[in-house]
């Protein structure tokens, strides 16, 4: 028993880290980037910090009010949370609508927009890994929006190829993506090693852009 308090307290910790990494984070990061800019008009500035607080706000109010009801929940941030329980195809696709409405620069220059997830059957995923596949995309989509400069095209995919599902993230950015090692890399690794014969990549692109992919065995 006392092994799995220990065992549940570590979950939530992780889960807490996981929702701030991914969202009050990302957007701070955002906003330091764009104090480097004298031109920054000062209202956009001062309203994303405002909906920055809120979203502290609103995550600290979530940990706090968090019952076993919520285990079956995604947070996404300005308290939005989706139902774990649905297939995680359709999760992907709410993932991607939300994540693009954030005020990200790479993400205000793109001019193709492709999104496709086929259906797979997900019944050998457990809750818990269905939640870090969720902030795995969120993660990789937040990356696009940070760091590929000027990027026109974004194509994020989920395909089944033979025995594996394969989710896919490409753009066509200039950014530089730092070769160090980050959380949210290792967050990655560490979910692929925990899928069965699970695969990650980051590949840079020789014409320009960052193909991210996880890649892992469907139940057959």
């Amino acid at each position: 028993a006392l092994l799995s308090r220990i065992e549940e307290r570590q979950r939530t910790i992780d889960r807490a880290f996981d929702i701030i990494h991914n969202g009050p984070l990302q957007n701070l990061n955002n906003i330091i980037r764009n104090l480097s800019d004298a031109k920054y008009p000062q209202e956009k500035l001062l309203s994303e910090l405002k909906r920055l607080n809120r979203e502290i706000r609103d995550i600290g109010e979530y940990l706090k009010n968090e019952t076993m009801t919520e285990e079956y929940s995604f947070y996404f941030g300005n308290g939005v949370k989706l139902d774990l329980r649905v297939p995680v195809y359709r999760l992907f696709y709410e993932i991607y609508t939300i994540t693009l409405e954030r005020n990200f620069p790479g993400f205000e220059t793109l001019k193709i927009k492709v999104r496709s997830f086929q259906t797979f059957d997900d019944s050998d995923l457990s809750i818990e890994l269905k939640r870090r596949l969720c902030h795995f995309f969120e993660e990789a989509l937040s990356n696009v929006g940070k760091h590929a400069e000027q990027a026109t095209y974004l194509r994020a995919t989920g395909t089944c190829e033979q025995n594996y599902y394969v989710l896919r993230i490409v753009d066509n950015g200039s950014g530089f993506y730092s070769s160090i090692q980050g959380e949210g890399t290792k967050q990655a690794y560490n979910l692929s090693a925990d899928l069965r014969g699970g695969e990650f990549r980051r590949k840079f692109l020789a014409s320009q852009g960052c193909l991210c992919e996880l890649r892992w065995l469907t139940k057959s």
